[in-house]
């Protein structure tokens, strides 16, 4: 049961939105696999689903867990992004399956999003197993890597070495446009020192 409280819209318009978050929630349902994945994917797909409904655009979201209705994420998020690869060191165990699933839609573009594992080492082993494994299902691939502070090591300048190569292994791959660091200025200043600007943040 879904409950809509809307200020802004004429009771027809109200209850039409009502079904239609409904539809997104249900669509959600048969999209993830587990329980607890649907228990928080589904609220929030339900309300961003409302909100581009409300005001425009598209919902751009990053997703984890085994996908299973590919053709439902196409018809409400722009961007879909995978999780590719984890801080542990190892490419997702459903990225694989999920690629393929996704691939049954024609994207072009498949972006993914990581965690690199600092203490793994080898951060240009750890950008071609990730596009690799993009590129055997797509045409393209994008990255956006995640930065925060509790998965680097208290030496910036090992950090900002680890980052520059890890960049330096994906640039040629996928060009500038598709490859963006995704942190805010607290985790860029613990992890890289706040001086450190060479490489481009969202």
């Amino acid at each position: 049961v879904v409950s809509c409280v809307f200020f802004f819209f004429s009771s027809r318009r109200r209850h039409t939105r009502c079904r239609e978050v409904s539809w997104a929630r249900r669509c959600v349902q048969e999209t993830v696999s587990t329980q607890s994945t649907w228990d928080y994917m589904g609220v929030l797909f339900a309300f961003l689903y409302l909100f581009t409904l409300a005001y425009g655009g598209h919902v751009y979201m990053e997703l984890s867990g085994k996908i299973t209705n590919a053709s439902c994420i196409k018809k409400l998020v722009m961007l879909p992004t995978l999780r590719g690869y984890l801080e542990i060191g190892k490419i997702d165990p459903y990225l694989k399956d999920n690629l393929k699933e996704m691939a049954k839609e024609n994207f072009r573009l498949m972006p993914v999003y990581m965690y690199p594992c600092f203490k793994c080492g080898n951060p240009a082993k750890q950008a071609t197993e990730l596009v690799d494994t993009v590129l055997s299902q797509f045409e393209k691939a994008a990255v956006v890597i995640h930065v925060i502070s509790g998965q680097w090591s208290n030496d910036k300048a090992l950090n900002q070495k680890f980052i520059s190569e890890l960049v330096e292994a994906l640039l040629p791959r996928l060009g500038n446009d598709n490859l963006v660091i995704a942190t805010n200025s607290f985790h860029w200043e613990k992890v890289f020192g706040k001086e450190y600007s060479g490489l481009r943040r969202l």
